[in-house]
């Protein structure tokens, strides 16, 4: 296999794509934030799965990585996250919904770290969690987290385009939703799935497909 190189297309983990979406979320998540945790369980396992079945195409949903400094592992497991999306994007959804895992979130808490150097926190993550992915090379994962001569690892000019993006976009906390372009505070990680049913028929999203196309301008 190939050396993975830094990604240099559009930044996200792409949830739901659509060409012609009614609706677009992004969603701003810290890999080690509880309330990220929250949320992701609900959208994992009932939100995603309604939209896929009711609302083929009407949603772009795309997932960005924010960490927060007052969970400093949350740095490393965004690395770690981004090494992975180098080979699958797949396999980063399944590599942070195994990070959000409530029965084994505990792993990676301050506790548990503090001791731990950078390079025991990315092995840990390659046992742990990347060892179990599908179609990933760990060796080549695991090399895109060794230190670079100007600092940083193989993926961190790419964590810092996330940066960058969320503090431009003016997104501070995590989770933090942005619908159709839109920062949207109501949006909350304890949210029932029958409360994002109605945010989604509400916000453009009412029925499947994409959006209609616009007809070309008459030339009379």
């Amino acid at each position: 296999m190939a050396a993975a190189t830094a990604a240099t297309g559009p930044l996200g983990i792409k949830l739901l794509a659509s060409a012609a979406p009614r609706m677009t979320i992004a969603l701003y998540m810290d890999p080690f934030c509880p309330f990220c945790s929250r949320e992701w369980q609900r959208l994992s396992k009932e939100v995603l799965p309604w939209l896929k079945a009711e609302r083929a195409g009407a949603v772009d949903f795309t997932m960005y990585l924010l960490p927060q400094p007052w969970h400093p592992q949350s740095g490393m497991l965004c690395e770690g996250a981004l090494a992975v999306q180098e080979q699958s994007e797949k396999a980063a959804v399944d590599f942070l919904d195994a990070v959000w895992d409530p029965t084994t979130r505990s792993q990676w808490g301050d506790d548990v770290t503090y001791t731990m150097s950078r390079s025991d926190v990315y092995d840990a993550m390659g046992e742990k969690i990347v060892s179990g992915l599908a179609g990933i090379d760990k060796a080549v994962w695991r090399k895109r987290l060794e230190p670079l001569a100007d600092g940083g690892v193989g993926v961190t000019k790419t964590l810092k385009k996330y940066i960058k993006h969320a503090r431009m976009t003016g997104v501070h906390v995590s989770p933090t939703c942005i619908t159709n372009g839109l920062q949207d505070d109501s949006v909350s990680s304890s949210w029932t799935l029958d409360q994002w049913k109605t945010y989604i028929n509400e916000n453009g999203a009412s029925e499947a497909g994409p959006r209609a196309a616009v007809g070309a301008p008459s030339t009379e």
